[in-house]
């Protein structure tokens, strides 16, 4: 895409009636011309990104917006209001868990060079100390049901 605009009365007054540039107001345009359903006051409200994404993927509809998009996917789940609630009080994010310090660095470390080589996290280990009672010689040891 080009940052290069040409001057347009119109969409001048457009921008200046929406409060956003004449760059951002020519994106909805073009938005726009590929979907005529679309309209400039729904789209002055995207980001510039947002924009960019909608019409490099052809102007398909009116996204939706992301929490939206989690409620409707929530609900193609079979996820209840009660599911939902369960999950918005685990942890979101390494840092939200509290203590084992040195297991969530290593954990860090892990995902961060997943994530540099563009590849999934394959595996992860989770695990729970075993009783003292259990031993290397001791191999049929098993630690109590919780």
């Amino acid at each position: 895409m080009t940052q290069t605009v040409t001057q347009d009365t119109s969409l001048e007054k457009q921008a200046k009636d929406h409060h956003i540039s004449t760059g951002k107001a020519a994106l909805i345009r073009q938005a726009m011309a590929l979907n005529g359903s679309l309209t400039f006051e729904g789209l002055a409200q995207l980001s510039v990104e947002e924009l960019r994404d909608l019409i490099e993927a052809g102007a398909p509809g009116m996204p939706i917006g992301m929490q939206a998009a989690l409620e409707a996917a929530a609900q193609y789940a079979g996820l209840t209001t009660a599911d939902n609630e369960e999950n918005s009080l685990r942890p979101q994010h390494l840092e939200d868990y509290i203590g084992q310090d040195k297991v969530k660095q290593n954990l860090k470390i892990y995902l961060e060079a997943a994530k540099r080589r563009g590849e999934p996290v394959s595996w992860s280990i989770r695990w729970r100390r075993i009783p003292a009672r259990c031993s290397a010689s001791r191999p049929m040891c098993s630690p109590p049901l919780p």
